[in-house]
């Protein structure tokens, strides 16, 4: 999704200015740049300089906002201060869902950021599949979150493995802080008490007869995809072998055969007396984003159900569980150093 074309214009011109003053400051590049135009005709790579530049030395932008060196009005002025909530770091562009681009980052813990670009979508700035591991500056624009318009990412090839340990990633981001899609936010304290509230003294609970245990989810898992009638069988394994995940905990989901790649966010019901669950889902392949609901029913270790796709072809589809995987030891978060510019 792109910002409007006006908020677009705002925000160029408010970076502009922002970057012209900080090279004033440092001297970054050999000549002098003395307007904000001047900076929005330079090269990337000038322009990509000084956002480094300023990236160590973030104080400038108080030095700004005091100054207001361009005489901007005083609602731009708390546009820009807001930029002191800043991400900057590397990070994995994940995914083009409808609303936003996910930004995982490679820290611990891992936090999903919902990005809105601002002329060109991702997939055209990019023009290469997806994952995409960038160096990105993501900053607050009225209550969303845009990129600074320079992004320096590097052209590796992700292969099966590394793709399922992100999407791993990106479930524990958001089983523990949603998408975040404002700034400021912190992980370190996201969903912790306030400071200035105090615990509950602890209470004995009373004494009840033991509770029935409550059967387990028979969704939960992973489902190696065997067959769909809108496909051949070659195709649901071109990329990775195809597979449908459900959560233990019921919800969320995901996905994929063939090149897609979704999220399901699924419903626990029944259907002619089966365990069943019906679900909606939203992702993308290496060319177009998709979206649309479905429905599973249960039976031992099979299952078998019907995806729609929003104005595309039914398909019924059959799963066999699969065999629990040993956990995989953490990933390094090392990659080759070969960089290139955007």
């Amino acid at each position: 999704m792109l910002l409007d074309l006006e908020d677009a214009a705002l925000f160029f011109s408010l970076h502009h200015a922002l970057m012209c003053h900080v090279n004033g400051r440092l001297h970054v590049l050999p000549d002098p740049v003395d307007t904000p135009e001047e900076f929005s005709h330079l090269p990337p790579e000038d322009r990509l300089q000084v956002r480094d530049a300023f990236s160590a030395h973030p104080e400038l932008l108080d030095d700004f906002v005091r100054e207001n060196p361009f005489d901007l009005p005083h609602e731009h002025l708390e546009i820009v201060a807001a930029w002191r909530h800043l991400v900057a770091g590397r990070m994995i562009l994940l995914r083009q869902l409808k609303k936003h681009a996910i930004f995982l980052t490679t820290t611990d813990p891992p936090v999903a950021y919902g990005v809105l670009a601002l002329v060109e979508t991702f997939d055209e700035m990019l023009n290469r599949p997806w994952p995409v591991l960038a160096d990105a500056v993501l900053l607050p624009f009225r209550d969303r979150i845009v990129y600074d318009s320079l992004m320096s990412s590097q052209n590796i090839f992700f292969g099966p493995g590394i793709r399922r340990g992100f999407e791993d990633d990106y479930r524990t981001a958001k089983e523990r802080f949603g998408i975040v899609t404002s700034l400021p936010f912190d992980p370190l304290s996201a969903g912790s008490p306030s400071p200035d509230r105090q615990p509950a003294p602890a209470r004995r609970p009373p004494k009840r007869s033991k509770a029935p245990r409550r059967p387990s989810n028979p969704f939960a898992g992973r489902w190696r995809i065997d067959a769909m009638r809108a496909w051949e069988a070659d195709f649901l394994d071109v990329d990775e072998p195809g597979c449908l995940q459900f959560d233990e905990r019921g919800g969320y989901g995901s996905f994929h055969f063939g090149y897609l790649d979704a999220e399901i966010d699924y419903r626990l019901t029944e259907r002619d007396g089966q365990p069943a669950a019906e679900f909606t889902w939203e992702g993308a392949d290496h060319v177009d984003i998709d979206h649309g609901r479905g429905w599973a029913i249960v039976n031992g270790d099979t299952l078998h159900g019907m995806l729609y796709p929003h104005c595309g072809e039914e398909t019924t589809f059959e799963c066999t569980r699969s065999p629990r995987q040993p956990s995989r030891r953490k990933r390094s978060r090392r990659t080759p150093g070969n960089t290139h510019r955007r």
